[in-house]
């Protein structure tokens, strides 16, 4: 959601925006396709200096400047068939309306004709179909994808591989009703990068994966007070590693970035952090209702051009900008019930051990230039199936 489409969300639109300026003869001009949710006003107020010098009793200087001024301005600012130009009744219109008014004026007041008339205005603002002209066609330098909706990306994803251990079981051979009884283990993970990244020039597209592996270590457990409380949470460090991937450099503020800004960048993510707990209550031995709360860090990421660039740009971008805004913290709460036959299933009154749940979870608060307010729901079913042993 943005106030005004103009050279902060399209950097490439400042060759249009400098043609208006210099038509308007206003240096501090600002150019603005609309807005996308809101409306939004300025007031201006000018108060000019100004020394003319009579050459002859027909003309000055000044108004001569102005004149040589106007038509080079004008001719810029129209010469591009596919440039902008004010929108008829907004200030900009009217300021450059006026000038051309002034002008006439003051050379008619000389008794000299002119052939100067009123300037083309724009008719409308951007429509949706403009605002997609800007993305793909090469005069704007942004030269995407076409910005529609992107479906149908199934593909593989970042494979898992992953090996826990019991390190503490106060569970097995207690019943339930025996107090206080509790189970820790840990876990190493390892992500392999074998999902798909996000091209640069499809600007909505996410990708299956990041083009980057991580090392991941958890420890987690549970722990019971008689046959209704229970609490589980785990702490999760996540080491995420390097990739090279081509990537468009720009502030996270830019939505259209220039197609000249791409560069093969090697990219470092910040490292990540999760804490989690869900406090659960036993109605039965089938059925259980749990709270869960999440919180999670992610450090700052780290960009440099990468060494192996065999082309890199002409003139080389600041790819620190893509650190900005990458550090990140979010809460999370959430809702949620668990159908187990675990219990039943190893008193021998089950023959099929599974596990069902069902949670909702949504974003309560956070910090930082991108934590997603995500809310998400999530079922997951789970088999248990013994490969030796008795299962139990």
């Amino acid at each position: 959601t943005r106030d005004d489409v103009g050279t902060a969300m399209v950097p490439t639109l400042a060759a249009f925006q400098d043609a208006v300026a210099a038509a308007l003869a206003e240096p501090s001009f600002l150019l603005d396709l609309g807005s996308v949710s809101t409306d939004w006003s300025y007031s201006r107020t000018r108060i000019p200096f100004r020394l003319d010098v009579g050459v002859f009793d027909w003309l000055t200087i000044s108004l001569l400047t102005e004149g040589q001024s106007l038509e080079t301005s004008l001719g810029n600012l129209y010469d591009d068939t596919d440039g902008f130009a004010p929108l008829e009744g907004t200030s900009a219109g009217t300021a450059l309306e006026r000038r051309v008014d002034d002008f006439t004026t003051g050379v008619e007041s000389f008794g000299q004709a002119t052939t100067a008339g009123p300037p083309p205005l724009s008719e409308q603002a951007l429509t949706g179909e403009d605002f997609q002209r800007l993305a793909t066609e090469p005069v704007y330098g942004v030269l995407a994808a076409p910005l529609i909706p992107y479906e149908g990306q199934w593909g593989l994803g970042d494979v898992e591989v992953s090996a826990a251990l019991r390190l503490l079981d106060g569970v097995s051979g207690r019943p339930a009703d025996s107090g206080f009884r509790y189970r820790l283990g840990a876990e190493a993970k390892v992500r392999l990068a074998t999902g798909s990244v996000a091209h640069p020039d499809t600007l909505q597209q996410l990708g299956t994966g990041t083009g980057q592996g991580d090392v991941e270590v958890r420890v987690f457990g549970s722990a019971s007070l008689g046959r209704r409380w229970e609490l589980w949470g785990h702490a999760r460090l996540g080491f995420q590693q390097s990739a090279e991937l081509v990537r468009r450099v720009t502030t996270p503020d830019v939505v259209l970035s220039p197609v000249a800004s791409k560069a093969l960048v090697s990219w470092k993510p910040g490292n990540t952090f999760e804490l989690y707990a869900a406090p659960r209550y036993r109605m039965n031995d089938a059925l259980a209702l749990t709270l869960p709360y999440a919180l999670f860090t992610r450090g700052a990421d780290s960009y440099t051009l990468a060494a192996t660039q065999t082309d890199p740009p002409t003139e080389a971008p600041d790819v620190t900008v893509l650190n900005e805004e990458t550090e990140a913290t979010l809460h999370r709460i959430g809702v949620g019930a668990i159908f187990s036959t675990l219990p039943a299933f190893r008193r021998g009154e089950s023959s099929l051990p599974l596990e069902l749940r069902a949670i909702y979870q949504t974003a309560i608060g956070g910090k930082g230039g991108q934590a997603p307010k995500l809310s998400t729901f999530r079922v997951t079913f789970r088999l248990f199936l013994s490969f030796w042993g008795d299962g139990a």
